[in-house]
């Protein structure tokens, strides 16, 4: 059998591969130039391109030309990256990497409201940078466009190459990156190098931004959040970086004068000073008395605590039960998804906030725990409640995996793992389409109608009949307070120590006979039960309805959010933190709360209605690409 080979087609297509890559290149050097100067990856980076690019829409609708709007573009973005380090960045430049990785996650959210506050959500067109018609080299055609591309992206490289090679400025950037320190010592300004490369990066951003945006739509709702998936793509070198809650260690609590010149072995070694000469069974009785004193003290805070976690558990039982005698149907409907959100950030704060590891995969975890309630309630004929537990299970195993690298790596590396993870949960969900149902999802009410609760109408639960959104309200924050009582129990047990000694110090945690590594895993596999027990809960919440854009890596970001407004190694605050997440987007005219397959500056996204959900009078609209 003799197989053709169509060359002029493999030409065609690897100059437009080229093409892409090379947008791509674009924004790996601007993470990189950031990382190198700073040791911190910007996950921001592809929506202040997006901004970018929209700035530039906006100057040609004014009468600019494409290429006097590129230039001026790119000298603002220049100047906005500076300004954002000086303002944004600086502050908090000696902080660990955990809460910069934060605060450049919340610029994420920032920039991206913004953007959809200013320009609306429509799709803009952007003028061609090059002509559109072929052109034909060897008798093989090929896109002016792409060979225009091509050729910024490699000037852009060469540029930045000449400058770092040959010029005083690149030189002394060059130097404050690899030796802040020396470099302080030559005459060098630092932190204004730094602020440099900021702006360097952000322009190299728009660069990228301005060259892809003729060739697709641009849209505000995460228009080139796809390009947030660079800080994988670039290869990042530097010291390993641990993610702690700070740098302090715990202070030993002082003894009394006395008690300290105790000796241990039933000799007295007279304290010096006034106490030497004094009699010996006085000073053991003092002593005595003074640890009396202390023990009966710890005793009464403990209790108190004890007093008040019970007094506020029992609260936030009773609000729980008279909250949905108050509120109107869709607002139960919205409080019931928040109590999903509340679930998968508990499980999201015994990883980071009290195991100290960095986890920017929990959306990815939630989906695993959807899609098994969805495929197990479709296909194999269990009621979608029954399907909870088990979802759980199976996060919980896909938890244990993901806390696999958590052995090996801390800090931004393991950061940047788990988001690789997030991001790609949505092509591997399309790529097993007939088990996940592929781009449509699986819709619960065409597949398993008599197998979902509450689908039909009215739930009767214990000879009391309740609205659909009520049960839902009261399943999810019910199977909440649950498990936050459980991690309650866990945080405060020997685990729990454990956990909050390897986030203190791991060296200390092994020097004292723990096992970190075990502890890590650990934790990720019971953030992974969590996560997936509030993905099951949001198919139902969904309408019984799932797909792969409704946990896109934007939603591991909303959780991290939520995790830090209600307060990380803290679990009074969860709730909280799922409440913002879910009420404030929508004060925003809901620029994220319908995270859909990320639009690309480089490929347009699915269109709406590609997801068939089902729309009822009673229920707010599910999530749809």
């Amino acid at each position: 059998m003799v197989f053709a080979v169509d060359w002029a087609g493999v030409a065609q297509q690897v100059v437009a591969g080229l093409s892409s890559g090379g947008i791509y290149a674009i924004l790996a050097v601007a993470f990189v130039l950031i990382y190198r100067a700073t040791g911190v990856v910007n996950f921001a980076q592809g929506e202040l391109a997006m901004f970018s690019t929209f700035v530039a829409w906006t100057l040609t609708q004014h009468g600019f030309g494409y290429w006097p709007a590129f230039v001026v573009t790119v000298l603002a973005s220049f100047a906005g990256g500076i300004a954002l380090e000086r303002v944004v960045i600086r502050p908090v430049e000696k902080a660990s990497v955990l809460t910069i990785a934060i605060v450049t996650i919340g610029l994420f959210f920032i920039v991206n409201g913004a953007a959809f506050w200013i320009w609306s959500p429509e799709v803009k067109s952007m003028p061609n940078a090059f002509s559109t018609r072929p052109i034909r080299i060897a008798g093989v055609a090929f896109s002016i466009s792409d060979l225009g591309i091509i050729g910024v992206s490699l000037l852009a490289v060469l540029v930045l190459w000449l400058f770092f090679r040959f010029t005083k400025l690149g030189l002394a950037m060059r130097a404050a990156a690899l030796n802040p320190e020396s470099s302080r010592l030559t005459g060098i300004r630092v932190s204004w190098t730094i602020a440099l490369g900021w702006g360097l990066a952000t322009a190299l951003g728009a660069v990228a931004g301005l060259m892809a945006a003729p060739r697709s739509a641009a849209s505000t709702r995460t228009s080139c959040s796809r390009s947030s998936s660079t800080p994988s793509r670039a290869r990042c070198s530097g010291d390993r970086q641990r993610a702690r809650r700070g740098d302090r260690e715990p202070r030993a609590r002082r003894l009394p004068e006395p008690a300290r010149h105790l000796c241990l072995v039933g000799r007295h070694r007279p304290a010096p000073g006034c106490c030497a000469g004094r009699d010996p069974r006085r000073l053991t009785r003092q002593a005595g008395r003074t640890a009396r004193d202390d023990r009966g003290e710890a005793r009464m805070s403990r209790v108190l605590r004890v007093a008040t976690g019970v007094v506020i558990a029992a609260a936030a039982v009773a609000l729980v039960l008279v909250l949905p005698h108050w509120l109107s149907d869709a607002k139960a409907a919205e409080l019931a998804r928040a109590g999903c959100f509340f679930i998968a950030i508990i499980g999201l704060n015994l990883v980071t906030g009290y195991t100290g590891q960095i986890s920017l995969g929990q959306g990815a975890l939630m989906a695993v725990g959807a899609y098994t309630t969805a495929i197990l309630t479709a296909d194999h004929g269990f009621r979608d409640l029954w399907t909870i537990p088990l979802a759980g299970l199976v996060a919980m195993a896909a938890g244990f995996a993901l806390g696999l690298p958590a052995r090996r790596l801390s800090g931004l590396y393991l950061a940047l793992a788990t988001f690789a993870f997030a991001v790609a949960m949505p092509a591997l969900l399309k790529r097993f389409s007939g088990l996940t149902g592929g781009s449509q999802g699986i819709n619960l009410f065409d597949q398993a109608l008599n197998r979902s609760t509450g689908a039909l109408g009215n739930v009767h639960v214990l000879g009391w009949t309740l609205a659909t959104n009520d049960f839902l309200f009261y399943l999810t924050w019910g199977i909440g307070l649950v498990l936050a009582g459980a991690a309650w129990l866990l945080v405060r047990g020997r685990i729990g120590r454990a956990f909050r000694a390897v986030r203190d110090s791991e060296v200390a945690a092994a020097s004292a006979g723990i096992n970190t590594g075990f502890y890590k895993t650990l934790a990720f596999g019971i953030s992974g039960f969590y996560a997936g027990v509030g993905g099951s809960l949001f198919v139902l919440v969904s309408n019984w309805f799932v797909s792969p854009s409704t946990f896109g890596f934007d939603k591991s970001l909303l959780l991290v959010v939520g995790a830090v407004v209600g307060g990380l190694g803290s679990l009074a605050g969860m709730a909280l933190g799922a409440l913002f997440i879910q009420f404030v987007p929508e004060l925003g005219g809901k620029p994220l709360e319908r995270p859909r397959s990320p639009v690309s500056l480089l490929r347009r996204s699915d269109r709406a209605g590609d997801d068939p959900a089902p729309r009822r009078p009673w229920r707010p609209a599910p999530e749809v690409d």
